[in-house]
Protein backbone atom coordinates (compact mmCIF):
# COMPACT_ATOMS: atom_id res chain seq x y z
CA UNK A 1 0.00 0.00 0.00
CA UNK A 2 1.14 3.57 -0.62
CA UNK A 3 0.74 6.38 1.89
CA UNK A 4 0.89 9.93 0.56
CA UNK A 5 1.26 12.49 3.33
CA UNK A 6 0.34 16.09 2.48
CA UNK A 7 1.61 18.80 4.84
CA UNK A 8 2.89 22.37 4.90
CA UNK A 9 6.34 20.90 4.24
CA UNK A 10 5.18 19.27 1.00
CA UNK A 11 4.33 15.76 -0.09
CA UNK A 12 5.91 12.58 1.24
CA UNK A 13 5.40 9.16 -0.34
CA UNK A 14 6.08 5.85 1.40
CA UNK A 15 5.15 2.18 1.14
CA UNK A 16 3.28 0.61 4.02
CA UNK A 17 2.95 -3.13 4.59
CA UNK A 18 -0.23 -3.04 6.69
CA UNK A 19 -3.68 -3.39 5.14
CA UNK A 20 -5.91 -0.33 4.79
CA UNK A 21 -8.40 -1.63 7.37
CA UNK A 22 -5.66 -1.87 10.03
CA UNK A 23 -4.35 1.63 9.36
CA UNK A 24 -7.84 3.14 9.37
CA UNK A 25 -8.69 1.39 12.64
CA UNK A 26 -5.47 2.65 14.24
CA UNK A 27 -6.09 6.21 13.10
CA UNK A 28 -9.68 6.15 14.36
CA UNK A 29 -8.57 4.73 17.70
CA UNK A 30 -5.82 7.36 18.00
CA UNK A 31 -8.35 10.12 17.29
CA UNK A 32 -10.75 8.74 19.91
CA UNK A 33 -8.06 8.38 22.57
CA UNK A 34 -6.64 11.86 22.00
CA UNK A 35 -10.00 13.58 21.67
CA UNK A 36 -9.37 14.73 18.10
CA UNK A 37 -11.75 14.45 15.19
CA UNK A 38 -11.05 12.38 12.10
CA UNK A 39 -12.42 12.74 8.58
CA UNK A 40 -12.25 9.76 6.21
CA UNK A 41 -13.65 9.54 2.69
CA UNK A 42 -12.94 8.10 -0.75
CA UNK A 43 -10.83 10.46 -2.76
CA UNK A 44 -8.07 10.75 -5.33
CA UNK A 45 -4.44 11.73 -4.95
CA UNK A 46 -2.32 13.50 -7.53
CA UNK A 47 1.40 13.20 -7.98
CA UNK A 48 3.52 15.28 -10.31
CA UNK A 49 6.41 13.51 -11.99
CA UNK A 50 8.99 15.11 -14.21
CA UNK A 51 9.15 13.84 -17.76
CA UNK A 52 12.87 13.35 -17.10
CA UNK A 53 12.08 10.68 -14.49
CA UNK A 54 9.20 9.25 -16.56
CA UNK A 55 11.47 8.60 -19.55
CA UNK A 56 13.16 5.80 -17.61
CA UNK A 57 9.95 3.93 -16.82
CA UNK A 58 7.02 3.32 -19.16
CA UNK A 59 4.39 3.93 -16.50
CA UNK A 60 1.46 4.03 -18.92
CA UNK A 61 2.27 0.55 -20.19
CA UNK A 62 2.74 -0.73 -16.64
CA UNK A 63 -0.63 0.70 -15.57
CA UNK A 64 -2.40 -0.95 -18.48
CA UNK A 65 -0.71 -4.27 -17.75
CA UNK A 66 -0.92 -4.25 -13.94
CA UNK A 67 -3.91 -2.17 -12.81
CA UNK A 68 -6.55 -4.62 -11.65
CA UNK A 69 -8.01 -2.53 -8.81
CA UNK A 70 -6.56 -4.86 -6.15
CA UNK A 71 -8.16 -3.01 -3.27
CA UNK A 72 -11.83 -3.82 -2.74
CA UNK A 73 -12.32 -0.39 -1.11
CA UNK A 74 -12.45 1.40 -4.45
CA UNK A 75 -15.29 1.30 -6.92
CA UNK A 76 -14.88 -0.96 -9.93
CA UNK A 77 -14.55 2.04 -12.24
CA UNK A 78 -11.64 3.57 -10.29
CA UNK A 79 -8.82 4.25 -12.70
CA UNK A 80 -5.32 5.63 -12.67
CA UNK A 81 -4.98 8.57 -15.04
CA UNK A 82 -1.94 10.25 -16.59
CA UNK A 83 -2.22 13.82 -17.84
CA UNK A 84 0.53 15.92 -19.38
CA UNK A 85 0.71 19.29 -17.60
CA UNK A 86 3.32 20.64 -19.97
CA UNK A 87 6.48 19.30 -21.63
CA UNK A 88 8.20 18.94 -18.23
CA UNK A 89 5.52 17.52 -15.93
CA UNK A 90 3.00 14.67 -15.90
CA UNK A 91 0.20 14.41 -13.33
CA UNK A 92 -0.72 10.93 -12.12
CA UNK A 93 -4.10 10.67 -10.40
CA UNK A 94 -4.82 7.59 -8.28
CA UNK A 95 -7.83 6.45 -6.23
CA UNK A 96 -7.47 6.34 -2.47
CA UNK A 97 -8.87 7.11 0.96
CA UNK A 98 -8.34 10.63 2.39
CA UNK A 99 -7.69 10.79 6.14
CA UNK A 100 -7.51 14.17 7.87
CA UNK A 101 -8.44 15.94 11.07
CA UNK A 102 -11.37 17.75 9.45
CA UNK A 103 -13.18 18.11 6.17
CA UNK A 104 -11.59 21.39 5.05
CA UNK A 105 -7.92 20.88 5.90
CA UNK A 106 -5.20 20.54 3.30
CA UNK A 107 -2.99 18.49 5.62
CA UNK A 108 -3.65 14.77 5.75
CA UNK A 109 -2.89 11.55 3.99
CA UNK A 110 -4.17 9.42 1.18
CA UNK A 111 -3.89 5.67 1.49
CA UNK A 112 -4.07 3.58 -1.67
CA UNK A 113 -3.35 0.06 -2.78
CA UNK A 114 -2.22 -0.32 -6.36
CA UNK A 115 -0.52 -3.71 -6.29
CA UNK A 116 3.13 -4.47 -5.64
CA UNK A 117 4.50 -3.75 -9.12
CA UNK A 118 2.81 -0.37 -9.55
CA UNK A 119 3.63 0.70 -6.01
CA UNK A 120 7.28 -0.21 -6.62
CA UNK A 121 7.27 1.79 -9.88
CA UNK A 122 5.75 4.83 -8.14
CA UNK A 123 8.39 4.63 -5.43
CA UNK A 124 11.17 4.37 -8.03
CA UNK A 125 9.82 7.42 -9.84
CA UNK A 126 9.53 9.30 -6.54
CA UNK A 127 13.15 8.52 -5.62
CA UNK A 128 14.40 9.38 -9.14
CA UNK A 129 12.44 12.61 -9.18
CA UNK A 130 13.71 13.72 -5.81
CA UNK A 131 17.29 12.94 -6.80
CA UNK A 132 16.81 14.79 -10.11
CA UNK A 133 15.30 17.78 -8.25
CA UNK A 134 18.08 17.71 -5.68
CA UNK A 135 20.79 17.54 -8.35
CA UNK A 136 19.25 20.37 -10.36
CA UNK A 137 19.04 22.65 -7.32
CA UNK A 138 22.78 22.58 -6.60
Amino acid sequence: MLKLTYSDMGLYLERVAEPLEVLLARRALLALRTGHSIHIHSSRASLLFSTQAMQRIDLEQAIQAEWTNPCSHFSRDSVITLDAIDEHWIEVSIPGVWIASDRHTHDGMVMTCLGDRLETLFMQLWVMQNSVSFCSES
